[in-house]
């Protein structure tokens, strides 16, 4: 159960060191997908040539 202890200030402190891991999480996945992409994309490319 999660305690609603928090000043509307310290809140948005809360929600935004929530916020910044997310984004970090998606930034990590995000990176990992690129570079299993890349590979791919820079073979069809020379394919193309």
């Amino acid at each position: 159960m999660i305690q609603y202890y928090y000043t509307k200030k310290e809140w948005g402190v809360v929600m935004e060191k929530e916020e910044l891991k997310i984004l970090e999480e998606l930034r990590r996945i995000l990176n990992s997908k690129n570079e299993a992409i890349g590979p791919l994309q820079n073979y069809s490319m020379k394919r193309h040539i």
